[in-house]
């Protein structure tokens, strides 16, 4: 029986009775949800409830026994408030979801958290919640999609992309500079379905914004758009999804016209936006979607039934797929990322340091350059500096829409989007994005730098012109705090390397780092080539003895470029002093009580020396010790006078070091450079 209800019903319309009663039965399990937990948003689903329905029924290609496989379609909830739905739809589709685990959202340790997250829920592809991740994140993995599909034939790769998105995701800026790239890389099998119900937290969307404008927006950037104006009618968002599927040169946008709250008593209205609906609005929304004799959290049986044949049909595409694979072996050799880092760090082993001194981001260009051959995997590029920051793969391509198997991207001056669509690559399947810019940017794309560590993204964050020594640009430039801020992120792996040597190492780390992002931190000055004949311990450690001494004296301890000013400074004092090398501030911190005091003996002074805000180093500096760094805003000079202004000079590390051992008078505020020790 075909059900044929007024459009301005809160039931679902156009589509038969058992496929009606599904739909109802995962807006209710939504909003049981929230009920259960006190907490959450369930208008959303029940006004979008049949959007996600008739994608998953009848578009999603999709295995729940197999929720990674290589080729399914991915859906990105960037509406990451309206979590119930989702988990509501991964249970009646088969996920290894169970209704004990609905009956736990937003509990402590449980599989449904407020909003989805990567690794805890099966079936979610990237974390959501700050709006407009997703909708980037989804760029990702559809730039993902074209690129596998050339390096390996649609024969295998063939799949779209899918997103969800709210008003508050299309008024973020990430989302705009996203959908501009995925315009220009005309990327056909990305859609992004826009849940148009005009309520946001506090007001309606359309008092800060023009619905029809943001529509507009997505036209001029060159998308495809496409417009429901009922989300309850099955067979218009059927129609219009299956349009999304046909072969086109641009992205799509659909609006689909919803009623947030639909079938509760609160429908239309924004307090159902977000919080716990009562017990009467419960029971009224239930008796209103013909679910009267239900207990909370039931399926009725001919629901099961009815997703137990989209199964079936979804297992018939999986297995005739997964024919084809086996056909292809070298298909695993294309996607086995372990024996492509494997063969890159055997090339990376091989590389000498150059005669003299280079930039680490010169020698981070020359590692990329070197195993572009062996690394098919990686793929990204740089917000508009790859000359500034070297991070390009010199003989890699140029991905565009006339050749696909680029691996160099260019984003133009997009560093949030950038971020966001590196995390996207990385998360489609064996791939590993890059994003490049300077350090300073690295504010513009914080968010994505933390939801990379939060779901265990191990995108790789390239930024060079990592301190205050890059001189003439000045204190706009200059990124005083932002290494700091980068290590205070958890489980995000930040490398700060001193030479050609110790850039090695990092990428090598990067590239062998399977469950944190890793942010590379690249001088822009050249810098000596440090003798590593002697040293004691290595850099993938995090820190080592770079120059080990017998019952030293004091020890200086330095990152990145002001580790040769501790070697000179060391060599200069005619003192048994040590000098510690530190990679990684974060494994450094991390080290046992017997590694740290084989490092730096307890009993022996310590200066540590960083052109930077010295916060970072909280774990590991004493009441006594004393630090060497900058805790103001910089200012524009050649990069002499602003090591001389600062303090980061060998000379006066040197004369730090003599009065912490005590061989010259303490130095008066007037005889000490402002600023040069903190």
């Amino acid at each position: 029986m075909l059900l044929e209800t007024t459009a301005g019903s809160a039931l679902p319309r156009n589509c038969a009775a058992l496929e009606a009663s599904s739909i109802n039965a995962t807006r209710m399990l939504a909003m049981d949800q929230v009920f259960a937990a006190g907490s959450g948003h369930y208008g959303f689903p029940l006004g979008a409830g049949a959007v996600i329905h008739t994608l998953f029924a009848r578009h999603l290609r999709f295995n729940p026994h197999d929720p990674a496989w290589l080729n399914r379609d991915r859906f990105v909830l960037s509406a990451g408030h309206g979590s119930a739905m989702l988990y509501a739809m991964l249970h009646v589709a088969g996920y290894d979801l169970t209704l004990d685990d609905l009956r736990r959202f937003r509990q402590s340790g449980s599989r449904t958290p407020g909003h989805p997250e990567r690794w805890v829920t099966p079936g979610v592809e990237t974390t959501t919640g700050p709006l407009g991740q997703g909708v980037a994140n989804a760029v990702g993995l559809a730039i993902a999609e074209e690129y596998l599909r050339a390096r390996i034939g649609d024969d295998v790769i063939d799949h779209h992309t899918w997103v969800l998105a709210s008003d508050g995701d299309l008024m973020e800026g990430v989302s705009y500079e996203a959908a501009a790239i995925a315009a220009n890389q005309q990327l056909s099998r990305l859609c992004i379905i826009y849940d148009d119900n005009d309520v946001v937290i506090d007001s309606r969307a359309s008092a800060t914004m023009d619905n029809d404008g943001v529509v507009g927006m997505f036209r001029a950037l060159g998308w495809r758009i496409l417009e429901v104006d009922d989300g309850l009618d099955v067979a218009a968002l059927d129609e219009a999804m299956s349009e999304a599927r046909t072969p086109a040169t641009t992205p799509t946008l659909i609006r689909v016209r919803t009623l947030i709250g639909a079938g509760s008593p609160l429908a239309d209205d924004i307090a159902s936006h977000s919080g716990a609906p009562t017990l009467a609005h419960l029971t009224a929304t239930r008796e209103h979607l013909g679910l009267v004799g239900n207990e909370p959290f039931e399926v009725p049986s001919g629901v099961s039934s009815f997703w137990a044949d989209v199964q079936d049909r979804n297992r018939v595409e999986y297995d005739a797929w997964a024919a084809r694979a086996a056909r292809r072996p070298e298909v695993g050799r294309i996607i086995d990322a372990g024996a492509h880092v494997a063969a890159c760090v055997e090339v990376i082993d091989s590389l000498e340091a150059p005669a003299g001194p280079e930039a680490t981001r010169a020698s981070s260009g020359a590692v990329l350059d070197a195993i572009t051959a062996t690394a098919p995997f990686l793929l990204g590029g740089s917000a508009d500096l790859a000359g500034a920051t070297f991070a390009r793969l010199s003989a890699g391509g140029v991905f565009s829409p006339a050749d696909r198997t680029g691996q160099n991207i260019r984003f133009g001056v997009r560093e949030h989007a950038m971020g966001s669509i590196a995390n996207g690559i990385t998360l489609h399947s064996s791939l590993r994005g890059f994003g490049a810019t300077f350090l300073m940017f690295a504010t513009y794309e914080a968010n994505a730098l933390r939801m990379a560590a939060l779901q265990a993204c191990p995108s790789i964050h390239v930024f060079s012109h990592d301190s205050v020594l890059l001189g003439e640009d000045g204190p706009t430039h200059q990124p005083i705090e932002v290494t700091a801020f980068l290590r205070a992120i958890p489980h995000m792996q930040v490398l700060r390397p001193a030479d050609f040597h110790e850039t090695k190492v990092a990428w090598k780390l990067a590239l062998r780092e399977s469950e944190r992002p890793t942010c590379l931190l690249l001088s822009r000055s050249d810098l000596p080539q440090l003798d590593h004949r002697h040293q004691v311990g290595s850099a993938e450690d995090g820190a080592y003895l770079l120059v080990p001494v017998r019952d030293p004296e004091a020890v200086l301890i330095a990152s990145g470029s002001e580790t040769h000013l501790a070697v000179e400074a060391a060599r200069a004092s005619g003192r048994r002093v040590a000098v510690v090398s530190v990679l990684d501030v974060e494994g450094f911190s991390m080290l046992s009580p017997a590694a740290m005091e084989s490092l730096a003996p307890s009993a022996a002074p310590r200066l540590f020396v960083e052109a930077g805000h010295p916060m970072s180093w909280y774990r590991v500096i004493r009441p006594h010790d004393r630090f060497i760094g900058v805790t103001e805003f910089g200012a524009s000079a050649p990069p002499a006078e602003i090591a001389r202004e600062y303090g980061l000079t060998a000379e006066n590390v040197a004369s730090v070091l003599a009065e912490l051992l005590g061989t010259l008078p303490a130095l008066t505020a007037s005889d000490r450079d402002d600023g040069a020790e903190h």
